[in-house]
């Protein structure tokens, strides 16, 4: 329940952050994992351009990897009156879902063919 609550917390503060601070960009938070301990918040995340193919990748690292303890500051100003502890890491990560999709599926196509 409280790892669960706090997942809520940390999606909606982390999309307020992304609309804010990566606009004309959107991104997708896929997933969000939080150790049984509470100290470290995995977040998986997908990033879009309507103007350009982008290496998400490269993205992350050199996007949002650098700003890292300024998300941490707001999750904690967020997270302080929901629960007692507040994560004391966060790492991301980018979702490769959508590129195991369209593997799999240009080898379906390729085995009905």
């Amino acid at each position: 329940m409280k790892r669960e609550r706090i997942k809520k917390l940390v999606h909606t503060t982390l999309s307020r952050y992304f609309q804010k601070h990566l606009q004309g960009l959107m991104t997708t938070i896929t997933e969000i994992s939080i150790t049984p301990r509470l100290d470290i918040v995995k977040v998986y995340v997908s990033f879009l351009s309507p103007k350009q193919d982008i290496d998400q990748e490269k993205f992350l690292q050199e996007s949002v990897i650098p700003h890292t303890w300024d998300i941490k500051k707001e999750l904690a100003y967020q997270l302080k009156n929901a629960v007692r502890t507040v994560p004391k890491d966060i790492r991301f990560y980018v979702d490769s879902t959508p590129e195991k999709a369209a593997a799999m599926e240009s080898l379906l196509r390729t085995l009905r063919n």
